[in-house]
């Protein structure tokens, strides 16, 4: 992350790392880390081809590439989808 940059930053002020284009939703999320088996809840606040941004208020030192699941409802519809 640059100096310049804030963790806390909304993802508008900060760099784009994406290729694809992000479409904004706000709905309640389930994580799911299949490795140490933990759930978060939490909200999923966009979305892409590739990913999406999840925020919750737990905090759990998780490292990076773990698998996991995501589940959220979207316009009424219910989605899962690997993370």
């Amino acid at each position: 992350m640059a100096p310049e940059e804030d963790a806390g930053s909304p993802p508008a002020e900060r760099a784009e790392r994406r290729k694809e284009s992000r479409l904004p939703v706000d709905g309640v999320a389930v994580l799911h880390l299949l490795d140490p088996g933990v759930r978060l809840r939490g909200r999923i606040l966009d979305l892409s081809l590739h990913g999406c941004q999840f925020r919750t208020e737990d905090c759990f030192p998780i490292g990076m590439y773990h698998r996991a699941e995501i589940e959220f409802h979207l316009d009424g519809l219910p989605f899962s989808s690997p993370a």
